[in-house]
């Protein structure tokens, strides 16, 4: 079989080629990339800008020692050290109320809740203070390349922060995976969203900026990174990337914006016998969003 200089065989090299046009068409604007909520440089050297409004996934912190609870929406005093300082129990819902009843469990509005946790937890950020952020344009990457990338969180004294991330590529092979020791105490493994629990971090000394230098040798300002929700990852990931195609906007909602097509929908709906068994959470989605992203440009979903 023929093969390009890299050593991938050349069908798979044109197949490379074609998609990435493809979806070089529909990747954000610098303008859309702000508008989204993506990180973006500012003009001090790793410090970010961000908007922040209701359609991301956090909001800003209201004081320096406040926070609003991701789940419950209370507002919460923490400790110099990040913790709540009155330890009371978080009431919650897994999801969203639709028409005065919650989906997660069938109660009306009125209703008990379904969800306990020991604490309080917040995915909310400082958007002035937002620093330690890597640009791939500094990286030596230099070839047209597409990766898909997920990232699951914990909940830590600090915030949101990376937990386990996996990249694919345009093959839907893994390139990297890894679990990553949190800057912050662990307050809640978020086991019920990312299936991490305390058992897998035991032996984990893998560092944020252990992450940051093996991006550095993936990513480049060609590469094209596809993700759902990708404002979120790259914000907890700390990296500004300026080619991003996200299946959120590639697969809008009927009803447009500010509605949004959560990625559970999208598989049910596209990729209905996708099943990974082997591997992080991480990597089903990574997975999926670069298969939803070969659907729409013509592809098969899986080579």
């Amino acid at each position: 079989m023929k093969r390009s200089v890299t050593g991938e065989p050349a069908a798979s090299m044109s197949e490379l080629s074609q998609l990435y046009a493809r979806l070089n068409r529909r990747a954000l604007s610098e303008a859309q990339l702000f508008h989204h909520g993506f990180p973006r440089p500012s003009n001090l050297p790793g410090k970010a800008r961000v908007r922040v409004h209701p359609d991301t996934f956090w909001t800003a912190q209201p004081s320096l020692r406040k926070r609003i609870c991701e789940r419950c929406k209370k507002t919460y005093e923490v400790d110099s050290s990040g913790y709540p300082v009155v330890k009371e129990e978080c009431r919650w819902h897994l999801w969203r109320a639709k028409n005065g009843i919650y989906g997660c469990c069938g109660r009306s509005t009125y209703g008990k809740t379904c969800k306990t946790s020991p604490l309080h937890v917040t995915s909310n950020i400082d958007p002035d203070n937002l620093k330690g952020f890597i640009d791939t344009s500094d990286s030596d990457v230099s070839s047209t390349s597409v990766f898909a990338l997920d990232c699951e969180m914990v909940s830590t004294t600090r915030g949101m922060e990376i937990a386990a991330i996996t990249v694919v590529d345009h093959q839907c092979k893994v390139v990297y995976e890894t679990l990553v020791l949190p800057e912050g105490r662990i307050i809640d493994y978020n086991t019920i969203f990312s299936s991490l629990t305390s058992d897998k971090f035991r032996d984990v000394t893998t560092k944020l900026e252990d992450v940051h230098t093996k991006l550095m040798s993936l990513v480049g300002t060609h590469t094209i990174l596809v993700g759902h929700g990708l404002h979120n990852d790259l914000l907890r990931l700390q990296l500004f990337h300026g080619r991003v195609v996200d299946t959120i906007y590639l697969y809008p909602h009927p009803k447009g914006l500010p509605a949004k097509n959560p990625l559970r929908f999208l598989k049910q709906r596209h990729l209905p016998h996708l099943l990974v068994n082997e591997g992080l959470k991480c990597r089903e989605d990574a997975v999926a969003t670069m298969m939803l992203a070969r659907l729409k440009c013509g592809f098969t979903a899986s080579p």
